[in-house]
């Protein structure tokens, strides 16, 4: 059964990607393969022999063929978060309507409902706060800081921590209009101690990367640096997520977890003083902890 559904992959491939009227058929066609991955029935190899067999579908010039490949060596890299923001489209005719699969996807159009959860929560406090600091952990591409200053918002000063070189060097250029606002640091953020305190800490994605263990320890140092009365949001994907099969297809894996999974982790890290609540984007599938400092 395996064999005819990777068949189907590599014909599609070869006329050009899915249509419209193909994405049903084509999102069965993940799950199955995923389920018998699952089970034991197909080798993880057997994956991997199929993105070479679909040829440039699963090249350097989509985003499919983006998340396999890992050029900045990880998956959900800043580049990849960049073009889902963006609603980057390959100009190729015949890899074009791959990417626009990609991108109709539910987790894309999470990810894009995540940056403007971000910016609309951010412009709620300059109402409420006037000028305060940000803490942005795993800033990745940091348009979403720059969306937010081109709103006309130039009250807020942004500290981000990132790992990667050259995400910040991509972020610092797409933030250079903003220099005077923002200041990167590369740094792991489990050593990263500035002596500021925070009125938001923000980290979009790094938690759905995380086991328990570490999520809850990476909660109790984040906890410390905020101001009373402070905020720190955690975004994490939540379990339902209708494209976790393509997703893993390609090899990109997280961490999900429901609503209760993220008030348990809160609760069971015993920072002192805090509420917690969950929010979420539009769709429902990328989840918000938030937590809130008492005075």
């Amino acid at each position: 059964m395996v064999r005819q559904e990777i068949k189907y992959l590599i014909e599609l491939s070869e006329h050009g990607g899915p249509r419209l009227e193909d994405y049903e058929k084509l999102n069965q066609t993940w799950s199955r393969i995923m389920d018998d991955v699952r089970s034991g029935k197909l080798p993880i190899n057997r994956i991997r022999e199929a993105w070479n067999l679909m040829g440039e579908a699963f090249g350097t010039e989509t985003l499919q063929g983006h998340v396999i490949r890992k050029p900045h060596g990880y998956v959900g890299d800043f580049e990849i978060i960049d073009r889902i923001y963006q609603y980057s489209i390959c100009q190729s005719l015949g890899l074009r309507a791959w990417d626009e699969y990609f991108q109709s996807r539910e987790a894309c159009q999470a990810v894009r409902n995540r940056k403007d959860y971000f910016i609309d929560l951010l412009s709620d406090m300059v109402t409420q706060h006037g000028q305060f600091r940000v803490l942005n952990v795993g800033c990745g591409p940091a348009r979403d800081i720059l969306e937010f200053h081109l709103r006309g918002n130039s009250h807020v000063l942004f500290d981000c921590v990132e790992m990667d070189s050259n995400a910040i060097n991509y972020a610092s250029s797409i933030c250079s209009c903003m220099l005077d606002r923002v200041t990167f640091h590369h740094r792991n953020i489990l050593r990263y101690r500035n002596g500021q305190h925070y009125k938001l800490i923000w980290s979009a994605g790094l938690f759905d990367y995380l086991d328990d263990r570490s999520f809850v320890i990476l909660l109790q140092h984040l906890a410390k640096m905020l101001e009373p009365e402070g905020q720190l949001l955690i975004g994490n994907f939540s379990s339902i997520n209708p494209t976790r099969d393509y997703m893993e297809f390609g090899g990109w894996v997280l961490n999900y977890r429901t609503k209760e999974d993220l008030l348990r982790l809160a609760e069971s890290s015993h920072i002192h003083n805090i509420t917690s609540r969950i929010g979420e984007e539009a769709r429902g599938i990328n989840l918000f902890l938030h937590i809130v400092k008492g005075v």
